[in-house]
């Protein structure tokens, strides 16, 4: 594991474990709301990259795990300053995406706790960078490219 994922995994826990102990604090101070919210913060710009759903432990360990496994290859590729930039940029782009669908939708009121939108990245940088790596899938024992595994992951994901 390389240096910039295993801090990010740390916080990640660390914040699903503060977050499971007083939920509604956590959740008013470092989830990104809608900007004209009163509960919105200018740092929840980037505290809500690593906030997940506290009643979701699969949702975190998901997220964990496709973070250390792609994470990991595009830190080795890129090195650590430009793979903690990319991954800060898909997170806040996943905050922008947010705001929009708020916007469009009329739904003011609600707020996101997205380090998916940040794994996503990842994932899309993985597909891009290495398309053609063969990847051994477990459940069923079949290999798959990264191009199409990342498609599948997320999707799953999604759902």
């Amino acid at each position: 594991m390389t240096k910039v994922v295993k801090n990010i995994i740390i916080i990640n826990v660390l914040i699903f474990g503060l977050h499971g102990f007083i939920q509604i604090s956590c959740m008013a101070l470092f989830a990104g709301w809608w900007f004209e919210s009163d509960f919105f913060k200018p740092w929840q710009i980037i505290t809500h990259m690593f906030m997940h759903g506290f009643r979701s432990i699969e949702h975190i360990l998901f997220n964990m795990f496709a973070l250390y496994m792609f994470g990991s290859a595009l830190e080795n590729h890129w090195g650590a300053k430009k793979f903690l930039t990319y991954y800060m940029l898909c997170g806040l782009g996943a905050f922008v995406i947010f705001t929009a669908v708020q916007y469009f939708s009329g739904s003011h009121g609600d707020y996101t706790v997205g380090a998916s939108g940040a794994v996503f990245g990842l994932l899309l940088g993985f597909g891009y960078s290495f398309p053609e790596t063969r990847l051994m899938l477990l459940f069923p024992p079949i290999p798959i490219k990264a191009k199409h595994f990342v498609m599948i992951y997320g999707a799953i994901e999604l759902i």
